[in-house]
């Protein structure tokens, strides 16, 4: 009897050590969840506003677009309305914002996108700036300016950077003609230098001879200072003939350059490009006799030759002028420098095409912080064939002036 007596107190006593136990773990969850509420709370009163509902002022792009003159807007912008217009009708199937009824926030105009863009790309300033300017927050003008980017390369690359067909082509060697009395010349090539800020990883693969981090651009231009052909995926380590000989330019030259039907002393003379002493001599790309001391009409061949490729290094320092983004290394995420690259290669072709005065200011402050690295001659010997034309050409231009 005292047994069961002692087992039923035991149990009772056990079950209520537990009901307290229960207890003292909900008055805890409680007293947590209490805690955890009050200081998500307090997260909440004390969170900064949003980015998009602080009111910016507009009065600067809204004076640019209705008030200013021709010659501000070209400051600005860097092409005349009549281009901007241009460029705004083309692009507005892909950059048109879909309307949302259910929201209270204005789209940007396809207007303001492309104004945006090109203020970035003709300006040296953040997207901050930017942003400020327009009435915008510093990642909506990175969007707009990125998609704004991509689609002027997808729309107007291959319509507006090529390489001159066969009627072209004569035209072109007619012009070079002229210049330097070198005939089927249509183009100078040469490499120039974007600077960048290099990636942590693999920085010395960006860095250049004058010891700054940079990006390649391999272009074929025309007497015009237009591009015809550009390269732009090789970082500033690489040397001028390893970039040329990895270009779709020399893969695919012969279907890409028009054949020629010109013979001179029994040897065909195919159209020409002209390049520096970084590149390979070949039938199709000419460049200087080497050395020193060379016989009067080698150097004379060479002064005539370099009358034609100077069109590309003039066309280098027109680009960066209008485009001060490509001067120094901006907030532009490397890996997105070669389509901002090739997006201001094809606006200098529209700039040129409308044959507008726009105004090219100096690069001298960029070639002193910035230098182009020297040119490193090619240290191998050139082809059998294009030195024969070599020859050829001087001597045929020998005789002209003779005559």
């Amino acid at each position: 009897m005292d047994r069961e007596l002692f087992i039923r107190r035991y149990l009772r006593q056990r079950a209520s050590r537990i009901r307290r136990k229960i207890k003292r773990i909900q008055i805890m969850k409680r007293a947590f969840a209490a805690k955890f509420m009050e200081l998500l709370l307090a997260a909440s009163v004390y969170k900064a506003p949003r980015a998009q509902n602080i009111k910016r002022s507009e009065e600067t792009w809204i004076h640019f677009h209705d008030v200013a003159g021709e010659d501000e807007f070209k400051e600005a912008f860097r092409v005349s309305r009549q281009t901007f217009n241009r460029i705004v009708r083309d692009l507005r199937p892909m950059l048109e914002p879909i309307p949302n009824l259910l929201s209270r926030i204005i789209p940007v105009s396809v207007e303001k996108k492309v104004a945006l863009t090109l203020y970035k790309l003709s300006s040296c300033c953040e997207y901050r700036t930017v942003g400020n300017v327009f009435g915008l927050h510093k990642t909506t003008v990175q969007k707009h300016f990125h998609n704004v980017v991509k689609k002027i390369v997808e729309f107007y690359l291959k319509n507006i950077i090529f390489l001159p067909d066969v009627n072209e082509c004569e035209v072109l060697a007619g012009k070079f003609l002229q210049i330097s009395g070198i005939p089927q010349i249509i183009g100078a090539i040469d490499g120039c230098h974007i600077p960048i800020h290099s990636p942590e990883e693999g920085r010395a693969d960006f860095t250049n001879r004058k010891q700054y981090g940079s990006i390649v651009m391999q272009a074929v231009v025309d007497n015009e200072y237009k591009f015809r052909d550009i390269c732009i995926k090789f970082p500033g380590s690489c040397h001028d003939a390893y970039i040329f000989r990895n270009s779709n330019l020399f893969k695919y030259h012969d279907r890409e350059i028009p054949e020629s039907r010109l013979h001179m002393d029994g040897i065909k003379i195919p159209y020409i490009i002209v390049g520096d002493p970084a590149y390979p001599l070949l039938p199709w790309l000419m460049k200087d006799y080497p050395g020193h001391n060379l016989p009067p009409e080698q150097e004379r061949f060479n002064h005539a030759l370099n009358r034609s490729r100077v069109f590309v290094e003039c066309t280098f320092g027109r680009l960066k002028a209008r485009f001060r983004t490509l001067q120094n290394p901006s907030e532009i995420y490397y890996r997105f420098m070669p389509m901002v690259i090739g997006a201001c290669c094809i606006l200098n072709n529209l700039i040129e095409d409308e044959y507008e005065p726009t105004v090219v200011a100096t690069t001298q402050g960029e070639n002193i912080l910035y230098p182009q690295p020297p040119v490193e001659e090619l240290q191998e010997r050139g082809s059998r064939e294009g030195k024969i034309v070599r020859d050829v050409l001087m001597r045929n231009r020998l005789r002209r002036n003779n005559n």
